[in-house]
C-alpha cells in the first residue's frame, strides 16, 4: 500500500481530488484479496497439520504395539 499511493498519484491511477475515495477503494480491494488468500492458505495448512498429526498418531500406535509384543 505504501508503494501504491505515490505510484498511483504519479501515474494517475488515483486522482488527487478523489484521493480518499480512490485510496479507500484500493484499500478495501487489497484487504479483501489478502483475506481470500489468507483463508485459503489457512485451510491448506490446517489440512496439512491434521494429516501430519494423523501420521504421528499412527506411528505412535505402531511403536506402542511393538513394545507390547516384546520386540
Amino acid at each position: 500500500m505504501l508503494g501504491y499511493i505515490p505510484l498511483g498519484l504519479i501515474l494517475g491511477w488515483i486522482r488527487p481530488e478523489h484521493f480518499l475515495a480512490d485510496y479507500g477503494a484500493v484499500f478495501i480491494g487489497q484487504t479483501i484479496g489478502f483475506m481470500i488468500i489468507f483463508f485459503i492458505m489457512r485451510a491448506r495448512c490446517r489440512a496439512e497439520v491434521k494429516e501430519l498429526n494423523r501420521l504421528i498418531e499412527k506411528k505412535d500406535k505402531e511403536n506402542n504395539s511393538d513394545k507390547t509384543d516384546g520386540r
